[in-house]
């Protein structure tokens, strides 16, 4: 089993400075590597004082710079950008990393992220699907695209020249760079399974809302009669650990509820309510490292997780205890569970 550590976003810009902030993300990148981590992950999110990752492949380049060895996973969404934009960015962060880079595509789930970006959220799905299959186009060499959203190349008013087939460079250093998606609803679950993903369900979820999306998504792999496995089974939990289990909970309750809180704002979860214990039951891994390995376990036997990205990093959790959660993981969670 496989560990990532993430999202990574510029939360705190507002109140604790760009400039420390981003020391932060690099001193945090450094230690992912130097602790073991497989993979780390920069997650795009527009228009959130909480959240801020407007830029995914910069930070993600940024990061690159900062590590050696680890893998560079981006959270992105495709619903929002030109596909050939994506493909650019991503061919050329996968070169510029020595070939680290990993991909996770959603579409897009805030009603103000698409209006501001004036796209229409009815039609989002037909728009993905397009969106992803001009990406591998762009990187498997020149070509042309005539769709429905997009037109590639579209010939240029009032000029005689002849545009032909278009032609991406950088290309990717990896032969093929591992993608995954991100899906909350079933209609994204039943596309990643119908189009051979691996699919990453939205880290908000209990365990019994996991089992009806993976059972989804196992019922929809088959009915396309595939053979083989996905190559993958992630997930994405909040982790966190503390020499005791109810310290950890002590020192995540208040940054967790006020992000569960920016959930129900974002109408993802309006149904949960403000009681921190059922809120983390069956839904975050959090406790001693004991705990944490049961917790693990429970979900690989559950599920079989293959590989899970934790969120170490809880608003209002002091730097240095994420750093702690983070050498905890690597000392005595992770070496359990190979």
């Amino acid at each position: 089993m496989r560990f990532g550590v993430g999202g990574c976003a510029l939360e705190g810009v507002e109140t604790h400075g760009g400039a420390a902030v981003g020391r932060e993300l690099l001193a945090d990148a450094r230690l992912a590597e130097a602790f073991g981590f497989d993979s780390l992950w920069v997650a795009e999110n527009h228009f959130s004082v909480d959240r801020q990752c407007a830029s995914p492949f910069v930070i993600a380049g940024v990061l690159a710079g900062a590590t050696y060895r680890i893998r560079i996973g981006v959270f992105s969404m495709l619903t929002f950008a030109h596909p050939i934009r994506i493909a650019e960015d991503a061919a050329t962060l996968d070169l510029m990393s020595g070939g680290r880079l990993m991909l996770c595509f959603g579409t897009g789930y805030r009603p103000e992220e698409f209006a501001a970006f004036g796209s229409a959220m009815d039609g989002k799905g037909a728009r993905f699907r397009e969106c992803l299959n001009v990406v591998q186009k762009a990187w498997a060499g020149p070509f042309v695209h005539h769709g429905k959203h997009f037109h590639i190349p579209l010939p240029v008013a009032g000029t005689a020249t002849e545009v032909g087939e278009v032609t991406v460079w950088p290309h990717p250093l990896q032969a093929a760079i591992p993608i995954w998606m991100a899906a909350f609803g079933n209609v994204g679950v039943k596309r990643a399974a119908r189009l051979g993903y691996p699919l990453l369900p939205a880290a908000l979820e209990s365990i019994p809302e996991l089992q009806a999306k993976y059972q989804l998504y196992h019922t929809a792999w088959q009915d396309v009669e595939r053979t083989e496995l996905p190559v993958a089974m992630p997930l994405m939990r909040v982790v966190y650990v503390a020499p005791q289990t109810h310290i950890a909970h002590q020192e995540a309750k208040a940054g967790l509820l006020h992000a569960y809180a920016r959930y129900r704002r974002w109408g993802l979860l309006p149904n949960i309510g403000t009681d921190y214990a059922a809120l983390a039951r069956d839904r975050f891994i959090i406790g001693d490292p004991t705990h944490v390995i049961e917790e693990i376990q429970r979900y690989r036997e559950l599920f079989g997780i293959t590989y899970l990205i934790c969120r170490m990093a809880i608003p209002a959790v002091p730097h240095d205890h994420v750093v702690r959660s983070m050498h905890l993981f690597s000392e005595r969670v992770a070496p359990c569970l190979s």
